[in-house]
């Protein structure tokens, strides 16, 4: 080999000289100029110089994209980063050096954090993550092209919530012969309305067991379907539709069954004046606050749907019968004070004193929109009839709904506790308190006596289908 030709390659392997001719750019050159002044040691000095050179040569795809501006930046965090690399006693000072002006570079970035040395510090961080590897030489691999900013994407608005105006209070706007409009959207219809048995009803005092005194304002409100022959609805259905509504109100009116009929297409009809008792809940028992009401047929109003009742599938009512319902309860618990646990299904307070049993009825045991209506959940509710009396329940109630609604287990359990703690088995216990049931029907029955009705009335025969 020629002489020459192996001293040269003596010197690239020490680093002293460079194997690629390309010229290199002007402000690196300055840049690497003044960092090679504090290098003593010539041979160091020229290792660092290559050093520095071929890594420059690496990262050279890079450096135009980082701003005119930083370049000098980036060549002098470059040949600090080679200070750090010299060896030797007699550089251990260029290397702390080094050191300290690589942070004071990085703090600098983080300080400034905006606009144009913001970008530079991107690309120098680019490039010096290339550089941060464990071989002296910074035989780093950079990536061709600088990953685009991510774009973020716009949160999706949701809709908002609509707010209507409502009234705080509701009355009633309009009068005409044969209805009645309210501030809330209620129409009653008023041509059916006929004026019945004056209501009169004793509720008995949960505590003592007493009987309160005579009363004859309503307290509340049982919901109920009419069990009717039902129609889609349907445009080629509407004469019958309407014959069959007409033909329920004329039954249901002569039978005093309910005091508000709610037809397939919202129409609201009232059947009783406000004041009179209805057939509508026969025997049935409901509580709250202290207060038991044997008597709902004269405590509570009857709003019937021309429906049927479906504890399974669609809410059995049309978006009419929906709204209108709404009204109606809204315009009833406002007029009348009416406490809101006291508005239920018939189902949940129906109850056949013979057999000892609930659910007589079962229109509206289950599935009754109580939040849609305003009202909390009675379902949810330890009916009296099981907590106060020990009724249970058989397998029709299970076929006709399935499973009891929740405040059942809840009275259930309730009732097993109680045996327990009095040393009796759950059924002795249910006995004394279905005796507890005729004791106090018969003290509030009693009561009613000084007045011109029955207290209680027993339920009017129901026609074809009606509940």
């Amino acid at each position: 080999m020629d002489p020459s030709a192996q001293e040269r390659r003596r010197a690239l392997e020490k680093g002293l000289v460079c194997e690629d001719p390309r010229e290199l750019s002007p402000e690196f050159a300055r840049s690497v100029e003044g960092l090679t002044r504090e290098i003593k040691d010539p041979v160091e000095r020229l290792r660092f110089l290559r050093n520095s050179t071929k890594t420059i040569r690496q990262l050279e795809d890079q450096i135009p994209k980082v701003p005119a501006l930083a370049r000098p930046l980036v060549y002098k965090y470059l040949g600090w980063r080679g200070l750090t690399m010299l060896k030797g006693e007699r550089a251990a000072g260029i290397r702390r050096g080094a050191r300290g002006k690589i942070a004071a570079l990085q703090i600098g970035i983080v300080i400034a954090g905006a606009g144009l040395l913001l970008g530079a510090s991107y690309g120098t961080i680019r490039l010096a993550a290339s550089l941060g590897r464990k071989t002296p030489t910074v035989e780093a691999r950079v990536h061709s092209e600088i990953p685009a900013a991510a774009v973020p994407q716009p949160t999706p608005t949701p809709e908002p919530e609509i707010l209507t105006q409502r009234p705080n209070s509701i009355w009633l706007v309009e009068k005409g012969k044969d209805y009645e409009l309210y501030s809330n959207g209620l129409r009653i219809d008023t041509t059916q309305r006929l004026k019945g048995t004056r209501r009169s009803y004793a509720p008995i005092d949960e505590a003592s067991g007493g009987v309160l005194p005579l009363a004859s304002e309503p307290v509340g409100i049982v919901f109920h379907t009419t069990e009717s022959d039902i129609l889609s609805l349907e445009a080629e259905n509407n004469a019958s539709l309407l014959r069959n509504s007409k033909n329920l109100v004329a039954y249901i009116k002569r039978h005093e069954f309910y005091h508000y009929l709610i037809d397939r297409f919202g129409r609201v009809y009232q059947i009783l004046n406000d004041d009179s008792r209805a057939n509508h809940a026969g025997f049935a028992v409901w509580a709250n606050a202290g207060r038991v009401y044997m008597n709902l047929n004269h405590a509570f109003f009857g709003v019937s749907f021309e429906s049927r009742f479906a504890p399974e599938g669609p809410l059995p009512l049309t978006e009419a019968q929906l709204q209108a319902g709404r009204l109606l309860t809204e315009h009833l618990v406002r007029r009348y004070d009416l406490d809101p646990k006291l508005c239920v299904g018939h189902g949940i307070v129906s109850v056949n004193p013979k057999t000892r049993r609930i659910g007589h009825h079962v229109d509206w045991a289950k599935n009754f929109p109580f939040k849609t209506f305003g009202l909390p959940d009675a379902y949810q509710v330890e009916p009296a009839s099981v907590r106060l009396f020990g009724f249970g329940y058989d397998d029709d109630l299970a076929k006709a709904i399935g499973e009891p609604w929740p405040g059942v287990f809840k009275a259930e359990a309730e009732l097993q506790r109680d045996a327990l703690k009095s040393g009796q088995s759950t059924d002795e216990l249910k006995q004394a308190l279905t005796r507890r049931y005729d004791l106090w029907f018969e003290e509030q029955s009693q009561a009613a006596k000084s007045t011109t009705s029955s207290l209680i009335t027993a339920p009017a025969p129901a026609g074809p289908g009606v509940n």
